[in-house]
Protein backbone atom coordinates (compact mmCIF):
# COMPACT_ATOMS: atom_id res chain seq x y z
CA UNK A 1 0.00 0.00 0.00
CA UNK A 2 3.30 2.26 -0.24
CA UNK A 3 2.03 4.95 -3.15
CA UNK A 4 5.15 5.98 -3.19
CA UNK A 5 6.59 2.30 -4.53
CA UNK A 6 3.63 2.13 -6.86
CA UNK A 7 4.10 5.64 -8.36
CA UNK A 8 8.08 4.08 -9.09
CA UNK A 9 7.14 1.49 -11.15
CA UNK A 10 4.45 2.77 -12.57
CA UNK A 11 4.46 4.95 -15.90
CA UNK A 12 0.61 6.46 -15.13
CA UNK A 13 -0.73 7.36 -11.91
CA UNK A 14 -2.49 4.82 -9.60
CA UNK A 15 -5.11 6.03 -7.82
CA UNK A 16 -5.48 4.55 -3.86
CA UNK A 17 -8.20 2.67 -4.57
CA UNK A 18 -6.81 1.06 -7.43
CA UNK A 19 -3.58 0.21 -5.66
CA UNK A 20 -6.09 -1.28 -2.83
CA UNK A 21 -7.34 -3.71 -5.26
CA UNK A 22 -4.64 -4.41 -7.02
CA UNK A 23 -3.10 -5.49 -3.83
CA UNK A 24 -6.36 -7.22 -2.76
CA UNK A 25 -6.18 -9.41 -5.88
CA UNK A 26 -2.42 -9.87 -5.62
CA UNK A 27 -3.31 -11.22 -2.25
CA UNK A 28 -5.92 -13.64 -3.62
CA UNK A 29 -3.35 -14.97 -6.36
CA UNK A 30 -0.68 -15.67 -4.11
CA UNK A 31 -2.73 -17.49 -1.70
CA UNK A 32 -4.38 -19.63 -4.37
CA UNK A 33 -1.08 -20.83 -5.76
CA UNK A 34 -0.16 -21.76 -2.22
CA UNK A 35 -3.31 -23.62 -1.71
CA UNK A 36 -2.86 -25.60 -5.59
CA UNK A 37 1.09 -26.21 -4.72
CA UNK A 38 -0.11 -27.80 -1.21
CA UNK A 39 -2.75 -29.88 -2.54
CA UNK A 40 -1.17 -31.16 -5.35
CA UNK A 41 1.47 -32.33 -3.20
CA UNK A 42 -0.22 -33.99 -1.11
CA UNK A 43 -2.87 -35.50 -3.19
CA UNK A 44 0.24 -36.74 -5.11
CA UNK A 45 2.27 -38.52 -2.21
CA UNK A 46 -1.17 -39.96 -0.66
CA UNK A 47 -1.67 -41.58 -4.27
CA UNK A 48 1.85 -42.99 -4.11
CA UNK A 49 1.78 -44.05 -0.57
CA UNK A 50 -1.54 -45.90 -1.44
CA UNK A 51 -0.29 -48.00 -4.60
CA UNK A 52 2.94 -48.49 -2.49
CA UNK A 53 0.83 -50.51 0.16
CA UNK A 54 -1.97 -51.68 -1.77
CA UNK A 55 -0.93 -51.29 -6.02
CA UNK A 56 -4.69 -51.81 -6.87
CA UNK A 57 -7.00 -50.35 -4.31
CA UNK A 58 -8.27 -47.64 -5.79
CA UNK A 59 -8.77 -48.50 -9.36
CA UNK A 60 -4.83 -48.25 -9.31
CA UNK A 61 -4.66 -44.61 -6.92
CA UNK A 62 -6.83 -43.09 -9.51
CA UNK A 63 -10.00 -42.71 -7.82
CA UNK A 64 -11.78 -39.70 -6.28
CA UNK A 65 -9.08 -38.10 -3.83
CA UNK A 66 -11.49 -38.35 -0.89
CA UNK A 67 -11.93 -42.12 -1.42
CA UNK A 68 -7.98 -42.12 -1.51
CA UNK A 69 -7.10 -40.87 1.92
CA UNK A 70 -9.97 -42.79 3.49
CA UNK A 71 -8.73 -46.03 2.13
CA UNK A 72 -5.22 -45.33 3.28
CA UNK A 73 -5.96 -43.80 6.75
CA UNK A 74 -9.14 -46.79 7.77
CA UNK A 75 -7.56 -50.12 6.13
CA UNK A 76 -3.44 -49.66 5.20
CA UNK A 77 -1.91 -47.95 7.87
CA UNK A 78 -2.36 -49.18 11.81
CA UNK A 79 -3.56 -46.04 12.78
CA UNK A 80 -5.06 -43.01 11.18
CA UNK A 81 -3.73 -39.79 11.46
CA UNK A 82 -5.00 -37.68 13.97
CA UNK A 83 -7.57 -35.76 12.53
CA UNK A 84 -6.42 -36.77 9.40
CA UNK A 85 -9.73 -36.96 7.08
CA UNK A 86 -11.78 -34.10 8.52
CA UNK A 87 -8.25 -32.11 8.08
CA UNK A 88 -8.10 -33.26 3.91
CA UNK A 89 -11.97 -32.65 4.14
CA UNK A 90 -11.66 -28.98 4.47
CA UNK A 91 -8.62 -28.75 2.84
CA UNK A 92 -10.16 -30.37 -0.35
CA UNK A 93 -13.71 -27.92 -0.09
CA UNK A 94 -11.10 -24.91 -0.05
CA UNK A 95 -9.09 -26.46 -2.69
CA UNK A 96 -12.32 -26.90 -4.56
CA UNK A 97 -13.80 -23.31 -4.44
CA UNK A 98 -10.78 -22.09 -6.62
CA UNK A 99 -13.08 -23.69 -9.10
CA UNK A 100 -15.50 -20.98 -8.71
CA UNK A 101 -13.62 -17.87 -7.49
CA UNK A 102 -14.13 -18.90 -3.71
CA UNK A 103 -17.47 -20.21 -4.03
CA UNK A 104 -18.46 -23.35 -2.64
CA UNK A 105 -19.97 -25.54 -5.31
CA UNK A 106 -20.38 -29.59 -4.59
CA UNK A 107 -21.87 -32.11 -7.18
CA UNK A 108 -24.70 -32.90 -4.88
CA UNK A 109 -25.88 -28.95 -4.25
CA UNK A 110 -25.52 -29.89 -0.32
CA UNK A 111 -23.96 -27.70 2.36
CA UNK A 112 -21.24 -29.49 4.23
CA UNK A 113 -19.31 -29.23 7.57
CA UNK A 114 -16.19 -30.18 8.23
CA UNK A 115 -14.85 -30.31 12.22
CA UNK A 116 -11.51 -30.20 12.47
CA UNK A 117 -9.23 -29.33 15.69
CA UNK A 118 -12.71 -28.58 17.69
CA UNK A 119 -13.92 -26.18 15.30
CA UNK A 120 -16.41 -25.97 12.56
CA UNK A 121 -15.89 -24.99 8.80
CA UNK A 122 -18.94 -24.29 7.12
CA UNK A 123 -19.14 -24.43 2.92
CA UNK A 124 -22.63 -22.70 1.85
CA UNK A 125 -23.63 -23.97 -1.26
CA UNK A 126 -23.10 -21.48 -3.89
CA UNK A 127 -22.10 -18.76 -1.53
CA UNK A 128 -18.49 -17.50 -1.44
CA UNK A 129 -15.83 -18.46 1.64
CA UNK A 130 -14.52 -16.06 4.15
CA UNK A 131 -11.83 -17.69 6.60
CA UNK A 132 -9.22 -18.78 4.47
CA UNK A 133 -6.77 -16.56 5.66
CA UNK A 134 -3.06 -16.70 5.98
CA UNK A 135 -2.83 -17.58 9.59
CA UNK A 136 -5.56 -20.22 8.26
CA UNK A 137 -3.15 -21.47 5.93
CA UNK A 138 -0.03 -21.67 7.75
CA UNK A 139 -2.48 -23.84 10.45
CA UNK A 140 -3.49 -26.35 8.21
CA UNK A 141 0.08 -26.28 6.25
CA UNK A 142 1.38 -27.23 9.86
CA UNK A 143 -1.27 -30.03 10.71
CA UNK A 144 -0.36 -31.36 7.35
CA UNK A 145 3.29 -31.70 8.18
CA UNK A 146 2.26 -33.66 11.45
CA UNK A 147 -0.18 -35.94 9.15
CA UNK A 148 2.41 -36.83 6.53
CA UNK A 149 5.05 -37.52 9.33
CA UNK A 150 2.61 -40.12 11.05
CA UNK A 151 1.63 -41.83 7.88
CA UNK A 152 5.39 -41.92 6.82
CA UNK A 153 6.27 -43.16 10.44
CA UNK A 154 3.37 -45.75 10.45
CA UNK A 155 4.95 -49.27 10.54
CA UNK A 156 2.99 -50.81 8.00
CA UNK A 157 4.21 -48.16 5.37
CA UNK A 158 7.72 -48.21 7.31
CA UNK A 159 8.19 -51.90 6.68
CA UNK A 160 7.67 -51.47 2.58
CA UNK A 161 11.07 -53.19 1.87
CA UNK A 162 11.22 -51.83 -1.82
CA UNK A 163 11.92 -48.19 -2.90
CA UNK A 164 8.88 -45.57 -3.33
CA UNK A 165 9.19 -43.49 -6.42
CA UNK A 166 7.30 -40.38 -7.19
CA UNK A 167 7.06 -41.09 -10.55
CA UNK A 168 7.10 -37.19 -11.12
CA UNK A 169 11.05 -36.88 -10.18
CA UNK A 170 12.00 -39.91 -12.10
Amino acid sequence: MNLDWWKAISKTPITEPDVEIYVTEFESFSKIGFIQSVFSAIESSLRIYLRALDPAACLNGTAEFKSIYECLFRRHLNAEPADGIALLDLLRNVRNTIHNNGVFFNKTATNQLVTWQGQQWFFEYGKPIEFVTWDFLLEVLTAIERMVSEIVNDRKFTSIHTEILDPYAT
